[in-house]
């Protein structure tokens, strides 16, 4: 090497590299790439197809928390948690109507079969 006080030019770069080097940016955004749907994804049946089947998604999802939290298990995801909490409760709203519906009707058929014997007695 060269000792002494030696100055090296810098290397000059043309007027079209230098457009080009401009035009590169780095992409600034983190994550994933979304794209525009296209084609049949556009229409609006296939939003509502899908719409449906994540509302579909989240009554399983419901269900089955609702399974675990009734078999005494822990569950940990506190969003899952309340939605199988507030799903054995439906559940047993639920019951209790059908339940009450049954006795009810079984008290209906009680009475008549008692106007009816008295009607056979009388």
């Amino acid at each position: 090497m060269a000792q002494g006080k030696l100055k090296v030019a810098n290397k000059k770069i043309s007027a079209g590299a230098q457009k080009r080097k401009n035009s590169v940016k780095a992409n600034a955004s983190k994550g994933r790439k979304t794209h525009k749907p296209k084609g049949r994804k556009m229409s609006s049946a296939f939003k509502q197809k899908t719409e449906t089947t994540k509302a579909i998604n989240e009554k399983n999802q419901a269900i089955i928390s609702a399974k675990v939290l009734n078999s005494g298990s822990k569950l940990f995801l506190s969003d899952i948690k309340e939605s199988g909490s507030k799903e054995l409760k439906a559940q047993a709203k639920e019951q209790l109507k059908k339940e009450g519906k049954i006795n009810n009707m079984s008290e209906r058929l009680k009475n008549q079969l008692k106007k009816l014997n008295g009607k056979l007695n009388g």
